[in-house]
């Protein structure tokens, strides 16, 4: 079963925020977008309910190699594997600039689970 991997070695860069808002840090290069406080705690269920729903890119290996989710005020969130066994994963926020990349099925999907939580769909920018 793929496990939400928290580092906490990189928790640093993540700012001190209040709100579920993620932000991008357009100081680093490339720029980041960067989770909002309080995300770990509810990062596995993003990983299980993305899992669960089917949006998810799969590696030749039946592994997957990127799960997508909604958070709960809309931002749609990627999770990459941190190991190649597809067992670890860290996500991340999506940025707007990347969501010409989610495929046109997982993005229907994601969608419809931004309906069922009666919030629009939104990407970090």
């Amino acid at each position: 079963m793929p496990t939400y991997f928290k580092d906490d070695a990189t928790r640093r860069k993540h700012g001190p925020r209040a709100s579920l808002d993620p932000y991008v840090d357009r100081m680093r290069y490339p720029p980041a977008a960067i989770c909002p406080t309080g995300l770990d705690e509810m990062a596995q269920n993003l990983l299980d309910e993305g899992l669960a729903r089917g949006c998810k890119k799969l590696h030749s290996n039946g592994h997957p190699t990127a799960v997508w989710a909604v958070g709960p005020e809309g931002y749609v969130y990627r999770a990459t594997q941190s190991v190649g066994d597809g067992t670890r994963f860290h996500g991340f926020p999506e940025l707007l600039e990347r969501e010409r990349h989610i495929p046109k099925e997982i993005k229907q999907i994601l969608k419809s689970w931004a309906d069922s939580l009666n919030v629009e769909l939104r990407f970090v920018s």
